[in-house]
């Protein structure tokens, strides 16, 4: 901790108490040695000097412990803890501190003036290795409540104006675990992430066959905390394309077992040997329960602690597509629906351990359109929102809760995602693009 700092303004004309102990402290000091310089010159009777020194020493010995008084009774400051930083995020981070100003603080915060100026909250920032994303830690208190954290994303972009902060703009907010600070996330807008596929997929696959890359600095690792994946996105946002033209082979190129289940019964069913009708798409969903089971009896039987442990055991990605349509379908038959509701919470809640992971698509995120509450929070871990989709706090509000997000316009194939086990920066959402296919339609 350290001392906390005022910024006044010209009203301002009250110091603090430490402020005159110190004034005092200075006064004494100089007075001190100037006694015992001068008495000398002036040729001051002994008698007088002693007593005058020892005045001047109480008053210079009193003033010392009402510093030290000052200083254990003054507010302070509570420092951010900061992860180590690489030289070239330290000098990042440090340009990016130099741009939150004093006066900036007081009216993004919109503190309140207190007797002594405005009291001002520490501020930490860290930049990730990438030098791409990072974040501003600012202290909470009673007096720095009074701003839209919605507001402070926008202000705080727009205090990142210069040639070379220009890139980033940040994007999301929450308050911290221990409630100390607002942490403000920002990454780079401006610099591309995506994928370009020219010559077909192979350049894409991951050495670790539970690993699969989404853009140059996003992967999903599906043996980790993020076992499932939810993609959210409106009518052109994106979402089948990227499903269809890039996930699900990327997938089968490396090992996958891949089931789609959709009730509109495209393309994609036969092709990954799904089914279409609702209660055969239940049933489908019931016999990969037991698959489930049966091979966690042969994990727990090879004294092994999950699927990736077992060479014969590949993963297996059930997608299902249009769940809102699903849902409304089995709504009328309460046996069905309860039978869906038990699936698919059994297959999100213990599938991870097995290899089997559900990537949920939907429409829209709501309740209606969504994964039945148990199941939803089980996939809320590793989300993706397209299009229209990412800039509807309608359809954020259960699978993204908490955050502030500011508003944007996001094309075809644009949006957020939040990836747990992807890195520090993915634990809260963040600007993410599909890969962009460019290759020609015969080498598709």
């Amino acid at each position: 901790m350290k001392l906390r700092y005022f910024y006044k303004d010209v009203k301002t004309v009250k110091r603090r108490p430490l402020e005159y102990c110190f004034t005092l402290f200075l006064i004494t000091g100089l007075l001190l040695l100037a006694v015992l310089f001068l008495s000398d010159l002036i040729m001051l009777p002994i008698k007088m000097k002693n007593e005058l020194v020892g005045i001047i020493a109480i008053l210079f010995t009193i003033s010392g412990f009402s510093i030290v008084i000052a200083l254990i009774a003054a507010e302070k400051e509570i420092i951010p803890s900061l992860p180590s930083m690489k030289l070239k995020s330290k000098l990042l981070s440090q340009k990016i501190k130099r741009r939150l100003k004093p006066l900036y603080l007081v009216k993004l915060l919109k503190i309140e003036r207190s007797p002594w100026g405005y009291p001002l909250p520490s501020v930490g920032v860290f930049v990730a290795p990438s030098c791409s994303t990072g974040w501003v830690a600012i202290e909470n208190s009673p007096l720095f409540n009074g701003f839209d954290p919605q507001q402070a994303l926008t202000d705080l972009s727009g205090l990142l104006n210069t040639r070379s902060l220009r890139r980033f703009s940040f994007t999301s907010a929450e308050l911290s675990k221990d409630s100390n600070f607002f942490k403000f996330y920002f990454e780079d807008v401006k610099t591309s992430q995506r994928l370009i596929v020219k010559n077909g997929l192979l350049p894409f696959i991951s050495n670790d066959p539970h690993s699969l890359k989404l853009a140059k600095n996003l992967t999903w690792t599906v043996s980790g905390s993020t076992a499932h994946l939810a993609i959210v996105g409106h009518t052109r946002s994106g979402k089948s394309y990227f499903t269809a033209r890039y996930l699900l082979p990327l997938m089968k190129l490396q090992g996958w077992i891949v089931r789609f289940y959709s009730v509109k019964n495209d393309i994609y069913v036969s092709r990954y040997d799904g089914e279409y009708m609702p209660e055969k798409i239940i049933n489908s969903l019931e016999g990969w329960v037991k698959f489930m089971q049966d091979r966690n009896k042969k994990i727990r039987e090879a004294n092994k602690e999950k699927y990736s442990q077992m060479p014969s055991m590949p993963d297996v990605a059930l997608v299902i597509d249009e769940i809102g349509s699903l849902n409304g379908a089995v709504s009328s038959d309460r046996k069905l629906k309860k039978r869906w509701e038990t699936a698919i919470g059994q297959l999100t809640a213990t599938g991870a351990s097995a290899g089997i992971h559900i990537v949920a698509l939907s429409q829209f995120g709501t309740k209606e359109s969504f994964l039945p509450s148990t199941a939803r929070a089980n996939v809320s871990d590793a989300v993706i929102f397209l299009g229209l989709a990412a800039d509807s706090p309608n359809d954020r509000q259960f699978l993204l809760p908490g955050f502030d997000i500011p508003h944007r316009r996001y094309k075809t194939g644009q949006g957020i995602a939040r990836i747990v086990s992807a890195g520090q920066e993915w634990e809260s959402p963040h600007f993410f693009e599909t890969p962009l296919f460019k290759e020609t339609e015969s080498s598709a």
